[in-house]
């Protein structure tokens, strides 16, 4: 057998060194390009956006249109009147609301699709009763969200976000299910009212007014059935974060695999 020289020996054992990685280096690597890509995954479709920035809701079965019984109920109102204080149809009790949130806490922004789950009556002292049907939406989608302003706070290591109107006058798009006679005319409620809180990655609540309490508004939510009613109603929300989807879970376990096969493979080598 050849004996190697000293120099042949140091070079041989210098380009061993430069090829064999330890087993905790190659998992940290690995681990690395298993969040990076992970980052990547959650990212589609959210533009430039990083994902840990955009908070998307789903709502819960406790999440209504506020009746009469709570403190900001929804009503119709005579032009001018005080409303929902002085509301001439006043919802009776509280109707369940279904739908989704989002909220980029980088641009500012929020969308929602809420969509009533149940009939929703507007009873009258003298003037009998308006039906608002199921499947009513209102709508801030992705092409006119809704501006907001995003408040952190930590406290024993948990950070809360408040999200609290916006700056500006915005609205939302509102597309009533009515019964006949009665007519929706003007469908662009301003958002009149915001508050909402979460801890990320956890559950939250979110309250907002869409309607002004008079047609001096720009943007109004109103109807008529013979006369004219201008609406005001309050969403009392409740959230759950939308969870990430079965795919992405799984290619993080297959990632997790290939770190525990890599470390395996070095340590017998």
């Amino acid at each position: 057998m050849r004996q190697m020289t000293p120099e042949v020996s140091y070079m041989h054992r210098f380009r061993q060194a430069r090829t064999t990685v330890r087993p905790e280096v190659a998992a940290r690597r690995l681990l690395s390009g298993v969040i990076f890509t992970l980052g990547a995954v959650a990212a589609t479709g959210s533009g430039p956006v990083r994902a840990d920035t955009v908070y998307s809701f789903n709502l819960t079965s406790s999440s209504d249109l506020a009746g009469a019984s709570s403190g900001s109920p929804s009503g119709f109102c005579a032009p001018g009147a005080a409303c929902p204080t002085s509301a001439t149809y006043a919802l009776g009790a509280n109707v369940p609301i279904t739908g989704t949130i989002s909220i980029d806490a980088t641009t500012s922004q929020m969308t929602f699709d809420l969509v009533l789950g149940q009939n929703a009556t507007f009873n009258s002292p003298s003037s009998g009763s308006l039906t608002v049907d199921a499947g009513s939406s209102f709508v801030a989608s992705s092409g006119a969200p809704v501006g907001v302003s995003i408040y952190s706070t930590t406290k024993k290591g948990v950070t809360t976000e408040t999200v609290l109107p916006g700056t500006a006058t915005y609205t939302a798009l509102s597309t009533l299910v009515l019964p006949a006679g009665v007519t929706e005319t003007a469908n662009q409620p301003i958002l009149s009212g915001l508050d909402c809180s979460f801890v990320a990655g956890s559950s939250g609540t979110c309250g907002f007014v869409l309607g002004a309490p008079d047609t001096g508004a720009a943007n109004i939510l109103q109807v008529n059935n013979g006369g004219t009613y201008d609406g005001i109603l309050s969403f009392n929300l409740s959230m759950t974060p939308v969870p990430l989807p079965g795919s992405l879970w799984l290619m993080a376990g297959s990632l997790g695999g290939l770190v525990l096969f890599r470390r395996r493979s070095l340590s017998k080598a």
